[in-house]
């Protein structure tokens, strides 16, 4: 018994230092996806009722000024390309004219966070520490360049529906 036990632990101890080394790395990428979801739909994500005043930031003559949930999007604004103005919905119904986001990428997690609760943005009273540091960690390392699934021209997913 005391064999088995000392063969347990041999084999515990490099296990254990494996798990130690990925952890750090699984938990940033898990924090990276979840701050994916909330970059898409954060109150859906939270599993909250949507806020029911339009985003301050928002234009009021927007196209989505009359669905006031859909303004606290952080894609309605920056783009689900990221580029905001200068992206997919540029010269289209749902340019509202607000940057995007991908000048952040890289950047600080601590920065990013204080211009999610900032004034411009207001952030602070609805997502926790833990959310505003998701959504830093998606907007720091967690942009991909969208050109290479969808056709920017068309807008059209790349690939073989086929396969």
């Amino acid at each position: 018994m005391a064999t088995a036990g000392r063969r347990r632990l041999a084999f515990c101890g490099p296990l254990l230092a494996l798990l130690m080394a990925v952890g750090p790395a699984a938990a940033g990428e898990i924090s990276v996806s979840r701050g994916g979801r909330l970059y898409d739909n954060w109150y859906r994500e939270l599993e909250v009722a949507p806020p029911v005043r339009a985003h301050a930031a928002y234009p009021a003559a927007g196209a989505l000024a009359a669905r006031p949930e859909s303004t606290w999007l952080c894609s309605t604004c920056h783009g689900w390309d990221y580029r905001g103005r200068d992206g997919a919905f540029a010269g289209s119904k749902h340019d509202t004219g607000i940057i995007g986001i991908s000048g952040a990428a890289g950047g600080g997690h601590a920065t990013i966070m204080a211009v999610l609760t900032g004034p411009g943005h207001g952030f602070g009273g609805m997502l926790g520490p833990q959310d505003l540091l998701d959504l830093a960690a998606f907007v720091s390392r967690g942009q991909v360049d969208v050109d290479v699934f969808v056709d920017p021209a068309s807008a059209k997913a790349r690939g073989d529906a086929g396969r």
